[in-house]
This record gives C-alpha cells, sequence and structure tokens, in this order.
C-alpha cells in the first residue's frame, strides 16, 4: 500500500469511527460500523508498518462496546 492509498484508507476509516462515535452518543451500538472497521483494517490499514497500533485500538472499542463496563450504563 503506497502513501497515497494509505492517506485514503485512514481519511475513510476516520469518517466511519466518526460515525460509530456518533451512534454511541444517541446510545446505539451499531455492529455494522464496527464490522465495516474491521474489514478496513483488514484490507491493509492494519499491515501497513506505520498503522499496526490501530488494531489494537479496535480491538479495545469493540470489547468495550460489546462488553460494557457497568459504570456506563
Amino acid at each position: 500500500m503506497d502513501s497515497l492509498s494509505l492517506t485514503r484508507a485512514l481519511r475513510r476509516l476516520q469518517r466511519t469511527v466518526v460515525m460509530l462515535r456518533t451512534e454511541l452518543r444517541h446510545e446505539h451500538v451499531d455492529e455494522g460500523l464496527i464490522a465495516d472497521i474491521e474489514a478496513q483494517l483488514e484490507a491493509g490499514i492494519a499491515t501497513h508498518p506505520r498503522t499496526q497500533h490501530l488494531r489494537h485500538l479496535v480491538d479495545d472499542l469493540r470489547e468495550s462496546t460489546l462488553t460494557p463496563r457497568p459504570e456506563l450504563l
């Protein structure tokens, strides 16, 4: 993945994350958006040396939305 492709993929990922944040603010967990984020990472973002840390952030996000902490309820 070249720099231009990576930049475009990261912008798309950012837009998807913003949509997910909006849904979460309205107390709605959109599994489709989480799946889309995972698919975007699998498409090459997570395997790029400069962005491998994003995989852990998405794993944390998935864990917190599927098993939210009691204080969030």
